[in-house]
Parts: C-alpha cells; structure tokens; sequence
C-alpha cells in the first residue's frame, strides 16, 4: 500500500492522519497535501501514465479546497486561506495561499474532465 492509496483512505474516510502517519489537514507546499498533490502530478506528467488515480487527485485537490475555506471562514474572510508554521499568509511563489491555488489549478489543467464533474 502506498502513500497516496493511504492519503487517500484517510481523507474518505474523514481521519486527520494516514495510516503512514502523514496529518492530511496540513496543506504546505513543502510537508502536506498540496506538496502531495503536486507530487502525484508530477509522477503522473513524468510517467505520463495514471500511476497514481485520477479519483485520489480529485479527493486531494476537494480536500486542499475544503480546508481552505473552512480556514477562511473560521478567520471571518470571504477567501480561501491556509495556515502554516501558526500563521496566515496570502502570497508565495511556492508556499501560501497562492502556491497552493496554482498547484489546484494544475491539477485541473491536467485533468479538466474528470476534476469539473
């Protein structure tokens, strides 16, 4: 069983941890779901294969979402936010908010009919 299949499971089934121990309510670049995301796409666009399932993608990038706008309302803004390291913030190239948005977005260029349904 690999991570994503456990990254996954965990999100279905709506745990705060996967069984590999990854807390898939985190959503940095870097150590959480968006840096696992981009990840997945990354091997699926180098192997240009589906190695990891466009349906694991699709509940990784609803996730990502789901938390960003939970964070937002919880902050009382009318956007979506992410929280890292005890803090806010909007703007970086790979980490915050925007980082985040732009791997969503890559994700629905590389598979816009599967991810608009």
């Amino acid at each position: 069983k690999n991570s994503y299949s456990s990254i996954n499971t965990a999100i279905v089934d709506g745990r705060s941890e996967s069984s590999d121990g990854l807390n898939v309510n985190e959503c940095t670049l870097d150590s959480g779901m968006a840096g696992n995301l981009y990840g997945a796409l990354l091997i699926n666009s180098h192997f240009k294969s589906e190695i990891i399932p466009v349906t694991t993608i699709s509940n990784i990038l609803y996730h990502i979402l789901d938390i960003g706008i939970t964070t937002g309302q919880g902050l009382k803004t009318n956007y979506i936010q992410y929280e890292s390291f005890s803090n806010c913030y909007l703007w970086g190239p790979g980490h915050g908010s925007t980082g985040i948005v732009k791997t969503v977005f890559t994700a629905y260029d590389m598979y816009p009919d599967q991810l608009s349904q």
